[in-house]
């Protein structure tokens, strides 16, 4: 391959994974510096450029170059989709666990993207970010990227009912996973909200509702000291999942 040629196969490299990381949070986190990704992104498409699965390219024209840019950056947006879905599950725990305990009218500056979400979805958000880097799932990702070049050749894209299908397997997921976490919360309140209304029935001159909000900020921030500990497992096998799904949604891109 001549030296031409490897710089459009990098540039390719270079969208695939610019695509990727325009999904996933933390990398396309508002607070890291453009210069800064895509200083990352170039070296790590020169890391991964000599494993790149590049036969069958054929580039004659421009209008060639843009056909494989747009499919590798479509590429990357099906993959970094993957793991933002699954994180998703946490924006809709947020919702409901807010919902329950009264701060739904609250809502806070994300840190990833600079968008108003709920107080808990916020602080699920950051957890899962720190458990993110401390279990090295990062480099789990990386790895991941790469083995995206291993299967998938560039400019090769199979459209099928599997890719959908494993989506739509991804957002029922996703809901699912939701609820699990907010599980605790929408007990625990609904079982308050019982005792609440035996007492306002049991003396009907107390003001239900001055007791009640305050009563179940309070339930809900003990329920959370107290599940708090096992978010460490949830979000692991939450990251183990997403990646999981990422290498079969790879395989179904690739056609095999």
């Amino acid at each position: 391959m001549i030296f031409s040629d490897n710089i459009m196969i990098f540039f390719l490299v270079f969208t695939r994974i610019s695509g990727i990381f325009t999904l996933v949070p933390i990398f396309n986190s508002k607070n890291i510096p453009i210069i800064a990704k895509m200083w990352f992104v170039f070296f790590l498409s020169l890391v991964i450029l000599p494993v790149v699965n590049a036969q069958g390219v054929i580039i004659n024209t421009f209008l060639d170059f843009g056909y494989y840019i747009f499919i590798e950056f479509v590429i990357g947006l099906l993959l970094g989709a993957v793991v933002l879905l699954v994180l998703n599950s946490l924006y809709i725990a947020g919702i409901m666990v807010d919902r329950n305990i009264g701060f739904s009218m609250v809502s806070v500056i994300s840190a990833t993207d600079e968008g108003q979400i709920p107080v808990s979805a916020n602080l699920y958000f950051t957890m899962s970010m720190l458990i993110f880097l401390v279990t090295n799932a990062h480099h789990v990702l990386i790895i991941q990227i790469v083995n995206s070049f291993k299967l998938i050749p560039i400019g090769h894209l199979i459209l099928s009912k599997f890719i959908i299908d494993d989506y739509i397997g991804i957002i029922a997921g996703s809901f699912v996973l939701g609820f699990k976490i907010a599980m605790p919360f929408i007990i625990t309140i609904l079982i308050s909200n019982i005792i609440l209304g035996i007492l306002s029935k049991a003396m009907p001159g107390m003001n239900v509702f001055m007791i009640g909000m305050p009563f179940k900020v309070l339930v809900g921030l003990i329920i959370l000291l107290v599940v708090i500990p096992t978010y460490f497992v949830v979000m692991k096998n939450m990251f183990n999942w997403s990646f999981s799904e990422l290498s079969r949604l790879m395989e179904y891109i690739s056609g095999t």
